[in-house]
């Protein structure tokens, strides 16, 4: 199912963010455009909320990018 895959996709994301690996912005870019095509906020919301707090530890402006877009599709901002 697509709602797994992009589970998973997202908890990649999170752990290659977490741990600084040269992939991270990458994966986490999939992961925002795999799930803005979810018509529920809630689910949105709850799936990205551990990618938004791993990318706002991370120094660089890729990350903080990435972390604002994906609060605007979680409807955080």
């Amino acid at each position: 199912c697509r709602r797994e895959g992009i589970a998973a996709v997202i908890a990649l994301a999170t752990i290659h963010t977490q741990t600084g690996q040269s992939d991270a912005a990458t994966l986490a870019h999939r992961a925002i455009v795999g799930i803005a095509p979810l018509q529920s906020l809630r689910t949105r919301r709850i799936k990205l909320a551990p990618l938004i707090k791993a990318l706002d530890t991370r120094p660089d402006s890729t990350s903080r990018d990435l972390a604002h877009h994906a609060r605007q599709l979680a409807g955080s901002e």
